[in-house]
Formats: structure tokens, sequence, C-alpha cells
């Protein structure tokens, strides 16, 4: 049996393992919002709560694709979910790609029976009553499962960078939170974004939003400047402040895709009818450059 180890050594990730860390963290975020919309929210904020579980499908449905095109050899990707030595499933509790596997797995489990309820509520297939299972208690269960999917599979893609040998992902302990940080912040962003541009700028659900983005926001900026503090505590934040990386962190990320939507939340008029999909659309930018910038610091 190999040896127990949290280190993954000299991956060599490219553009889609960034998409995959991005998307996947939307759909996390996304469903999480929708699930706690879902659980704890009133009436009001049910197409919160169907949004977000449309959305986070697909893009869960994308990031296995993303993840396949990874491995070395694509065809053999299901031998992560299953021995074909001793036919049983395999779970190898010392790898976290196989962690990784398994909570992709769940979550899209979760994320389809969420998807498929909610595309029967909204259709009022009333066979066997599907047109109330969505926001009854077969939903509400499903939820409240998929939140703590969509929770453990947003924390892992920092956790996992956390678990290298490599610089700056493995000199700190806090991406894992950064990264649900960021990921419940652009999948709010994605939920605005859609909601903005169906049903105009004053909606009730829209303004929860960005109230809850505004403490999301807040969460992330702690977090990042922890990060750089504590890489510069060790003498490995120059990747993160200096040079082309440190423009996409502290450019893209901090000033236009936090800081920007801050002041669009808290000042809601500045652009009229469309300040709230400007704020949405910067927040991902913001998200995906933070997932470029930290990648990237381990390969410069």
């Amino acid at each position: 049996m190999p040896p127990v180890t949290g280190n993954v050594a000299d991956p060599h990730w490219y553009w889609w393992i960034i998409f995959y860390f991005f998307l996947g963290g939307i759909a996390a975020g996304a469903y999480l919002i929708a699930a706690l919309s879902d659980l704890f929210a009133d009436r009001a904020n049910r197409p919160v709560a169907r949004i977000g579980y449309l959305i986070a499908l697909p893009l869960i449905a994308v990031c296995g694709v993303l993840l396949i095109l990874d491995l070395g050899e694509p065809l053999r990707f299901w031998h992560m979910l299953w021995n074909v030595t001793t036919n049983r499933p395999s779970f190898k509790y010392w790898s976290p790609m196989s962690y990784g596997s398994w909570l992709l797995t769940g979550f899209g489990i979760c994320s389809g029976l969420s998807f498929v309820l909610t595309l029967a509520e909204l259709r009022g297939i009333t066979r066997f009553g599907a047109h109330r299972l969505g926001a009854g208690i077969v939903g509400k269960v499903v939820a409240a499962i998929g939140a703590l999917f969509a929770i453990f599979f947003g924390s892992y893609t920092g956790a996992l960078l956390n678990a290298t040998n490599q610089r700056v992902w493995g000199d700190n302990t806090i991406l894992g939170a950064l990264f649900i940080a960021s990921a419940v912040s652009t999948g709010i962003a994605a939920i605005v974004l859609i909601l903005a541009l169906r049903r105009g700028h004053d909606g009730l659900p829209v303004q929860r939003l960005e109230r809850a983005d505004i403490f999301a926001i807040a969460v992330e900026i702690v977090l990042l400047l922890a990060l750089v503090g504590l890489l510069a505590s060790v003498g490995r934040a120059n990747p993160l402040i200096a040079g082309s990386l440190g423009v996409v962190l502290w450019g893209g990320t901090l000033l236009l895709g936090l800081l920007a939507p801050l002041v669009l939340y808290l000042r809601p008029r500045t652009f009229g009818a469309v300040t709230p999909v400007i704020a949405a659309v910067l927040g991902l930018l913001g998200g995906f450059a933070l997932r470029y910038a930290i990648i990237m610091s381990s390969q410069v």
C-alpha cells in the first residue's frame, strides 16, 4: 500500500485546470447560496435557489470534462473511482486527487438532483407531485446534503494546492478558506448577473444577494491579505507581489474584482440600472484573476 502523504509533487497544469478551479468555484458558491436560500429564506428568494441550482449542474459537467482532459490517459478517468483489480469502488485516503474525484462525483449527483427537481417545479410537472418536490421536503434534504458537498468542493481546490510541496502553494494553510470565500462571492455574482439581466436592479433577491456579497468580499479581502502576510513571513510572497502576477492579483483581484464591486454595492446608483451587472462581471473576473495568479505563482 502506498505510504500516507500530504504532498502532490510537480504538477504541470494548463489553462483547462485554471478554468476547472474557476468554474468549480462558481458552481460550489452558486449551489451553496441556492441551498441556503432554499432552506432558510422566504418565498421571495425562490428565484435565487432556482438559478443557483440551474447553473451549478452545467458548470460541474464542464469541470468533469476539464478534469478528464488533464489526465494523462483521459479514457481511464473512471479508474479514479473504481478499482479494476478488486472490482470495487476505489477510495485512496492518502490521495488528495482521490478525495477530489469523489467530492466532484457527490456534488455532481446532488447538483443533478436539484437541477431535475427545479425543472420539474418550473414546468409544473404534476405526475407524482414532482412540481412540489423541489420546493418541498425532498428538495430541502437534497439541498442540505448538496450544501455540504459544495462547501467541501469549493475549498478542496485550495486545500489541494496546500497539500503540495510547491513554493507558495505549500507555504501556507489558508488557500482552502480563501477559495471557498471566493467561491461564495463568484457564485453570488453569477446569480446576481442573471437576476439583474432578467429582472432589473431593484428586485429584493438582488438586494439581498448584494448584502451577502459585501460580507463575502470583506472575508475574502482579509484572507487575501493574510495569505500575503504569511508568505512574506517565510520569504515566499514575491511571486504574488511583483511582476505580472502582482498586477493580476492586486489590480485584477483586489482592485477590480473586490473593491470595485464593493463600492458599487454600497453606491447602487453609480451606473443606473446596469450597476449590479457591472459589479457582478467585475466580481467574476476578479475570481478568475485570483485563481490564475495563485496557480501560476508556483510556476514562474
